[in-house]
């Protein structure tokens, strides 16, 4: 997706996200989720990837909820600084780097 060691391919990279997140590879359905809010915008798709991958202990994907429910962009949902911070407490260390 990023180009890195090979030409940047964005559709190929995505298929094989896709089929990564078939078998289940929790950084795959991580690494789709952003695909889906940075290049498509489809933050209700980027969110259900998100949950996935946070039912499958991604930290990553606990932080990604927790900006979603911060900046009022999950889907249905209003801002919520404390659904937020209950995502940001899965983030290891997160919150004593915060400063």
């Amino acid at each position: 997706m990023q180009g890195q060691g090979v030409e940047k391919d964005i559709p190929r990279a995505v298929t094989f996200l896709k089929k990564a997140v078939e078998q289940g590879f929790t950084p795959a359905i991580n690494a789709l989720g952003w695909y889906y809010e940075q290049f498509e915008k489809d933050h209700q798709r980027a969110v259900q990837l998100w949950e996935q991958a946070d039912k499958q202990g991604s930290s990553d994907a606990a932080m990604n909820l927790g900006v979603m429910n911060s900046q009022g962009l999950y889907p249905g949902k209003a801002a919520g600084k404390f659904m937020a911070y209950t995502y940001y407490l899965k983030k290891p260390g997160w919150l004593h780097s915060a400063g």
